[in-house]
């Protein structure tokens, strides 16, 4: 841990902030988290980033050249591949005031994303964000809406269909990380699943953040 912070992301000051505040901002101990649930896995799962570092640059610039053809976008985007705090696999964001995709290769490797096929699928879902944000002109609940949990939570829903239906058009095929069982167990699901989120709508204290990143809960 402490080569990770003095010698690695201390040398990226935004990318240092955002990883520890991804923590700190939500009441956890980065430190806490940082040594029992990410560098003793280090050791572990390097060759798998080693590949999705290699994967990544190899799905970007394909994706790329497949945005362009089929939304008519030519937007630029920096891309930014780090080892962090097991934060996410990726996310939408800005770097150094410009908008970014910031992908954990640490992330990917714990969850076994590495793989060509997995990888199209978590940098076309990023994309198609970037996409979203280009043609609304902002990335998050409008000014206008107030900030509540339930307003947010509809956000939430309309942002990531968003990003999902579009990325199966970028790919022009129906796949996501998390596998076609994912599907399966979903659409078997799909009532429950829809009162689980109308339930968590008005939840005051923890809202859908249940139904969010790659470690939800449903």
């Amino acid at each position: 841990m402490d080569l990770w912070e003095k010698c690695y992301i201390s040398k990226y000051p935004e990318l240092e902030i955002k990883c520890k505040e991804d923590y700190s901002l939500n009441g956890y101990d980065w430190k806490q988290i940082a040594k029992e649930m990410v560098f003793n896995r280090t050791k572990e799962d390097f060759s798998k980033m080693v590949l999705a570092h290699e994967g990544i640059l190899q799905v970007v610039d394909s994706l790329n050249i497949r945005m362009c053809k089929v939304f008519n976008f030519n937007l630029e985007v920096t891309i930014v591949l780090y080892c962090g705090l097991c934060n996410s696999a990726g996310w939408v964001d800005t770097y150094d005031n410009k908008r970014a995709i910031l992908f954990g290769i640490d992330k990917i490797a714990r969850l076994n994303w590495h793989t060509i096929e997995k990888l199209e699928s978590l940098v076309a879902h990023e994309l198609c964000h970037v996409i979203h944000f280009h043609i609304r002109g902002e990335d998050k609940l409008p000014s206008s809406i107030d900030s509540n949990i339930f307003n947010e939570g509809i956000w939430y829903l309309y942002e990531e269909g968003f990003a999902q239906f579009f990325q199966y058009k970028l790919l022009d095929k129906e796949v996501d990380t998390r596998g076609k069982e994912w599907f399966d167990i979903c659409r078997a699901n799909e009532r429950q699943l829809k009162n689980l989120y109308l339930k968590a709508l008005f939840d005051e204290e923890k809202g859908t953040q249940d139904f969010l990143g790659a470690g939800l809960k449903y």
